[in-house]
């Protein structure tokens, strides 16, 4: 009885040590999880490409280093390039922002419209100078805020690029050996956990798909329409809609509706009708693009996409577009898992 009385306590010991020492390892490698969660995303990704350069060059290092490059090449020096001008930009949206002129010929415009006599009756004598200055102030003084903390952060953000693409080395090279050690220490059963890696894979490729494309289509359609009605800085403003768009339902709205009011207020009708035909037109895209691309491949309704990417947002930043469908697929993979293991026993009991 005592034997098996310490063997309990051997084996219970075993696991508080084996949790608290897995805890502990968690706690210290924290500030690297969003690079290290990154690199695996693009591991998963560009994986196939990686096993047809490997099946060339017959060397496993090589073949990861090698695509590594494509990835730079096809994403990263692009996307560089795109910081740089959305960086010029934004400080020539800062000095308007801050330039009290600019608000002061505005609200010459809204006193011609309220002067109207059908507006005049209902606002009286309003002088908005001072409150689109404020705004002004405001809107400046954010966009200092956002482009200085940009500046502090370059230095942190290039140690975690450096160490996202050094894990993406080793996730491409041994990947699969990490797989298997993984599968085989999970207590799940390897059919439950190839399918929740498949899950994994399939939800971060067609979030990732879908939020891109998507994206890239409304910023597209946003900022040509911005261009061909000449509203400063379009690209800057693009970009902004191509960020917006990982909110569903939202997108280039957020942009383009105050765009129409002040187009409209200072009379430019045609191109203020020319922001709406482009906002209908991405707001449809979105409705309509975002179930296909997105809820087919993850086998999620479109409501669950919703929450799980807006929570993934406040939870975990710009990771979390991902990170967000990622939780939620697992979730509702463990659900069926359950239901499957468990379906004698639900039946039995209703």
């Amino acid at each position: 009885m005592a034997d098996f009385d310490f063997k309990k306590i051997q084996s219970y010991t075993f696991f508080v040590v084996l949790i608290g020492i897995t805890i502990l390892f968690l706690w210290m490698v924290r500030p690297y999880v969003y690079p290290v969660f990154w690199a695996a995303v693009l591991a998963a990704l560009f994986y196939p490409m990686y096993q047809r350069i490997a099946r060339r060059v017959k060397n496993n290092g090589i073949a990861a280093g090698l695509t590594e490059v494509i990835i730079l090449l096809i994403l990263f020096i692009p996307l560089a390039g795109i910081v740089s001008l959305i960086a010029q930009q934004a400080v020539s949206v800062y000095q308007t922002f801050g330039n009290k002129e600019t608000f002061v010929s505005l609200n010459v415009y809204v006193q011609e419209l309220l002067s109207h006599p059908l507006i005049a009756r209902y606002t009286g004598d309003i002088d908005l100078t001072e409150q689109l200055s404020s705004f002004g102030a405001a809107a400046s003084k954010f966009l200092y805020s956002w482009l200085s903390a940009w500046g502090q952060n370059t230095a942190r953000w290039v140690i975690q690029f450096f160490i996202m693409l050094y894990t993406l080395y080793f996730f491409l090279k041994d990947g699969p050996k990490f797989l298997k050690k993984l599968m085989h220490l999970l207590p799940l059963g390897d059919v439950y956990e190839e399918r929740l890696y498949h899950r994994f894979v399939s939800t971060t490729r067609a979030t990732l798909k879908g939020t891109v494309l998507i994206g890239a289509i409304q910023g597209t359609i946003g900022g040509l329409a911005l261009v061909i009605t000449g509203v400063p800085a379009a690209v800057f403003w693009g970009v902004i809609m191509v960020v917006l768009s990982i909110i569903p339902g939202v997108g280039a709205s957020i942009v383009l509706i105050p765009t129409i009011v002040v187009l409209a207020i200072i009379g430019q009708w045609w191109q203020a009708v020319i922001v709406l035909i482009a906002l209908i037109i991405a707001s449809v895209i979105d409705n309509f693009l975002r179930g296909p691309l997105v809820g087919k491949d993850t086998q999620m309704h479109p409501l669950f996409i919703f929450f799980a990417t807006l929570g993934g947002l406040l939870a975990f930043g710009i990771s979390g577009v991902v990170i967000g469908p990622v939780i939620t697929a697992f979730l509702m993979s463990i659900w069926q898992i359950y239901e499957e293991k468990y379906h004698g026993d639900l039946v039995r009991e209703g």
